[in-house]
């Protein structure tokens, strides 16, 4: 019979960690209401994004306002053209999950440009990156250290979420949100299966051969945080001599 004390214990912690992630995204909207102007990176989001001609620049030739805006829009009609997303950012450096999100997001508003179509992919975004960290912060307090956990999942997530540097990642309105998302994911993946020692292919192999897949597919820099990751367990399977596990998680 499980303990009413520690049910009630859970409860209160996770209505607390949730007052705290609604007053973190009214921070968010506070400061996404403030945000004034875009940076050319952001410009470049929406403009290789949205363009009806993709990146396709006419050499010295005049625009007029509305006709440089629509190319910084979805116009109707062109929603969902996922193909042309695709296109666009082959001739660019960036993997194009991201902006299949952004494009998504800016179709289903045809003809409308607003930075809360930027601010609110990486908002959602955020939310389960908060989601991810205090499991990953509960969870490294160890398996018998439950109120040790609660301690450091709340405070880490504090902490976290009102920084500034937190705060400006989510209103800069790149990709940038969406590879902290695949990068708690796979940490707590690994956090998971040591904890559990299971390393199987349904809990851990596939779930992280398809996070791999969609980290390295948002940002290149997802394989740098994962090349020293991996090197770890890696040598974790080397030093417990269990080389089956190192193989397979090698194949994922």
């Amino acid at each position: 019979m499980k303990n009413p004390f520690r049910r009630k214990e859970n409860s209160v912690f996770i209505i607390v960690m949730g007052i705290v992630l609604l007053l973190q995204l009214a921070a968010l909207f506070y400061y996404g209401g403030r945000k004034a102007g875009f940076h050319e990176d952001e410009l470049y989001t929406y403009y290789s994004t949205n363009k009806t001609a993709g990146l396709f620049v006419s050499d010295r030739a005049w625009m007029e306002k509305d006709e440089l805006r629509n190319d910084f829009v979805v116009l109707p009609g062109e929603q969902f053209r996922y193909g042309v997303v695709k296109q666009m950012q082959s001739w660019d450096v960036h993997p194009p999950l991201y902006y299949y999100i952004f494009h998504t997001v800016c179709s289903l508003f045809p003809g409308v440009f607003d930075k809360w179509l930027g601010i609110s992919v990486n908002m959602a975004a955020y939310i389960v990156c908060y989601m991810l960290l205090a499991y990953c912060a509960y969870t490294a307090a160890g398996r018998k250290e439950a109120q040790k956990g609660r301690f450091l999942a709340f405070f880490t997530c504090l902490f976290w979420g009102f920084g500034a540097a937190v705060i400006s990642g989510v209103l800069f309105i790149r990709m940038y949100q969406w590879l902290t998302l695949f990068v708690l994911l796979c940490m707590a993946l690994h956090l998971r299966a040591l904890k559990k020692n299971d390393f199987g292919p349904v809990h851990f192999l596939l779930p992280l051969g398809i996070t791999v897949f969609l980290g390295f597919l948002t940002q290149y820099y997802y394989i740098v945080f994962h090349f020293f990751l991996g090197a770890g367990i890696c040598l974790y399977f080397l030093k417990k001599k269990r080389i089956r596990e190192l193989l397979s998680y090698g194949a994922a």
